[in-house]
């Protein structure tokens, strides 16, 4: 994250000097189409671990490809989220704005903990199933939301008025 932070940075900076800035919906998009890729990631790895058995042994290069592209999704994600947020919330709601933005995180954290919670090591056959929801449910959030990056983008446009 530390690493790829300022790369992102200067990504979206080079974009916006050359006029072709994404906008925050897309940056979501985009944000939640790497975590998707992420989850693929997982999947492949846990089914090529069912196809050779449990004792199969698999490169730890699945996990770190797998955190470097949720990484990349995040970092796409919630620095432009706090920013969306503190630069559309009415001044005098900011901080009520930027709770809800923290509780939304909190609660999809403790969604996550449930989810990972209910995971029983012993029976690995059920991980294929986990990531690949997992990862059709962040691919279809991302498909709806670049649906909705133009209305978001004429929405945004009228309220700046």
């Amino acid at each position: 994250m530390i690493l790829f932070a300022p790369v992102l940075a200067a990504l979206w900076a080079g974009l916006a000097r050359r006029g072709r800035d994404l906008s925050s919906p897309a940056k979501f998009a985009l944000g939640l189409s790497f975590a998707g890729l992420g989850f693929l990631v997982m999947l492949a790895a846990a089914n090529r671990v069912l196809a050779g058995g449990a004792a199969t042994r698999v490169s730890m290069m699945w996990l770190i490809a797998s955190y470097f592209l949720q990484g990349i999704g995040e970092l796409a994600l919630s620095p432009v989220g706090m920013s969306s947020m503190t630069r559309l919330a009415p001044k005098r709601f900011s901080g009520l704005t930027m709770g809800a933005w923290f509780t939304s995180i909190a609660l999809g954290n403790l969604i996550a903990g449930i989810v990972g919670g209910n995971v029983d090591p012993e029976k690995l056959e059920q991980m294929p199933l986990l990531f690949q929801r997992t990862a059709i449910a962040l691919l279809v959030a991302a498909a709806l939301l670049l649906l909705l990056v133009v209305p978001i983008r004429r929405m945004l446009a009228r309220t700046a008025r």
